[in-house]
């Protein structure tokens, strides 16, 4: 029995977006999942069941997630509901002239010092529980390529301020992922749209930086506060092409708890990406909290702990960024350990729904 209820319903179509969604929470063992695309590998899908198994739960209270019709909506309802009642209407709405034109201004000047060839700055806002409204990821289209920006970056204070205050006063709803795209030429901006329909390569790549947006949909449902932070640095990416991170690297940190074993069950795909580092002689250590004894876990998932050139075990008190060095790459399922050690440790560090993203 899998902790933290209420479960999770996905709702999906065949479309891309839903294929994101689904995809983005392959490894979150925040809740229990149930989807509804029964034609789906749950192989590949190990923490979620299919829909028909939740069906005798009828008092149960479930999260509710529909990401079809290129738009996603979430809810909470109980089984006895109709989730297909969620609505998922599509709209696009525009600014206020007179917040947009001080918007298009201050973004102008933002922007005369980036690539002249930009032609889209695309905003992801987080309209959460309690109906207020952050930014959660921010995106520049240069031609035909995608660059992710840091949208914390103090050179944003302004314009987020602008932008989080405009988008307040067109749309008052909760519990909605809102797109704003702003076109440009030449640097001026030449029309604006705030739309519920999402862009899935988009969303692909906010997550090969550390920004999971359906996971961030999750933890609001469970009334949390979310505020996203870039945590691995990648260049720019080509349009609908297969994303990679550049193999700059030569030490890799792995976390155990959740990322090699879960449940006393092996991780698989983590575990092989362990030993193709190793093949390919990369330094490899395990830095854990893991509070039972790590030779046994190790031996009881098939690792082989030889493949480790250091094992760390960090005590109660002690930061995981106080034992990683620069030229390195972390490996843990933990927020707030990835943000410690990208912050404090200076080193890129990544989740298991990045994986994908590796190339050795």
């Amino acid at each position: 029995m899998r902790p933290h209820l209420p479960s999770c319903v996905l709702i999906n179509d065949d479309s891309d977006l839903s294929k994101e969604f689904v995809w983005s929470l392959r490894y979150s063992t925040h809740c229990s999942y149930y989807l509804k695309d029964p034609s789906l590998d749950f192989f590949k899908y190990k923490f979620f069941s299919p829909i028909d198994q939740y069906k005798n739960k009828a008092n149960e209270s479930f999260f509710y997630i529909d990401s079809s019709n290129g738009t996603v909506s979430f809810d909470v309802k109980t089984c006895s509901d109709n989730h297909s009642g969620i609505e998922n209407k599509i709209f696009n709405k525009s600014f206020e002239s007179g917040v947009f034109n001080e918007l298009s201004n201050t973004l102008s000047k933002y922007l005369c010092n980036k690539d002249k060839n930009i032609t889209e700055v695309s905003y992801y806002l987080l309209y959460d529980f309690s109906g207020v409204v952050s930014i959660v990821g921010t995106l520049l289209k240069c031609d035909d390529s995608i660059v992710v920006i840091n949208h914390n970056d103090a050179d944003l204070y302004e314009i987020n301020n602008l932008l989080v205050s405009g988008a307040q006063d067109v749309i008052s709803d909760d519990n909605l992922l809102i797109n704003i795209r702003f076109n440009i030429k030449s640097n001026n901006i030449v029309k604006s749209v705030v739309t519920n329909q999402l862009d899935h390569y988009e969303l692909k790549a906010l997550r090969s930086v550390g920004i999971n947006l359906p996971l961030v949909i999750v933890q609001n449902l469970y009334k949390r506060k979310v505020k996203t932070f870039v945590l691995m640095d990648i260049d720019n990416v080509q349009i609908d092409k297969k994303i990679e991170y550049k193999n700059y690297y030569n030490t890799i940190y792995f976390d155990l708890d959740e990322t090699l074993v879960w449940l006393e069950q092996p991780i698989e795909e983590t575990i092989a990406l362990l030993n193709k580092f190793h093949n390919k002689g990369f330094c490899l250590k395990l830095l854990t909290r893991h509070k039972k004894n790590i030779a046994n876990t190790l031996s009881s998932i098939s690792v082989d702990i030889n493949v480790f050139n250091e094992i760390i075990k960090v005590e109660d008190g002690e930061k995981k960024s106080q034992f990683v060095t620069g030229n390195s790459l972390f490996i843990d399922n933990e927020f707030p350990e990835r943000y410690d050690v990208k912050f404090n440790g200076n080193v890129n560090s990544i989740d298991l729904d990045q994986l994908e993203f590796i190339n050795i």
